[in-house]
């Protein structure tokens, strides 16, 4: 599949980096340098699924034209160019314009010149999208989806006129140690950082019953 391309160049190395946002992570092709290394555990996978070797990570300086350096560990692997993948844009904030064929910074507003220019889908992915895993996460997307609520319910706070307040008040004794076995021997009322009103009913002599009317937050 042809598809548009953004390229960018780096303007130390004049390297010529492809600014993909379907690649997962951001690769550069090995060198003379880095031919002597031994392959990586890590795997990553083409488009088609083909699996591409990698090689470690090289930190990479780039000065894409937007008035800072950015620097990003690379992976080297085994691939026929450099590319900027979801990663290194997620990172620094930078968004692609294909249309006009630029860069821009999200934080600075600047924005870089590139070149557009037709290639196939060459996106890097971490997981193999031919596994039949992808698919059906593909197939039943709402098992990724984050769970939202339909209830209408709203939590407010009154900021209108006075706070409310009770004013404090001694208990009888009574109904004081009646109050005293709620919250201690049976545990009804956690206790409570706040203070609210405690409302102690019943006869004294008789046996009490003690609530506390539900917190307005």
């Amino acid at each position: 599949m042809v598809i548009n391309r953004l390229y960018l160049s780096d303007r130390t190395s004049r390297s010529k980096y492809l600014i993909d946002t379907g690649a997962d992570v951001s690769v550069i092709p090995l060198t003379t340098a880095s031919q002597h290394l031994p392959p990586a555990s890590l795997q990553l996978f083409a488009a088609n699924g083909t699996v591409i070797s990698t090689y470690g990570q090289q930190l990479v300086t780039l000065d894409l034209g937007l008035r800072r350096v950015f620097k990003w560990p690379f992976i080297i692997a085994a691939v026929s160019q450099p590319i900027i993948g979801a990663d290194f844009l997620r990172h620094y904030g930078l968004l692609v314009d294909i249309r006009h064929g630029r860069l821009v910074d999200s934080l600075t507003k600047l924005q870089a010149q590139g070149t557009v220019q037709q290639g196939n889908n060459s996106a890097i992915k971490a997981v193999n999208g031919n596994t039949k895993f992808p698919r059906l996460l593909a197939e039943f997307p709402s098992l990724v989806e984050a769970v939202s609520t339909s209830r209408k319910l709203k939590h407010s706070i009154i900021t209108r006129g006075p706070p409310v307040f009770s004013k404090p008040r001694r208990l009888h004794p009574e109904k004081l140690k009646a109050a005293k076995q709620e919250f201690q021997g049976y545990s009804l009322i956690p206790p409570f950082s706040g203070c609210i009103t405690c409302h102690c009913g019943g006869r004294i002599g008789h046996s009490s019953r003690c609530c506390t009317p539900p917190a307005d937050f």
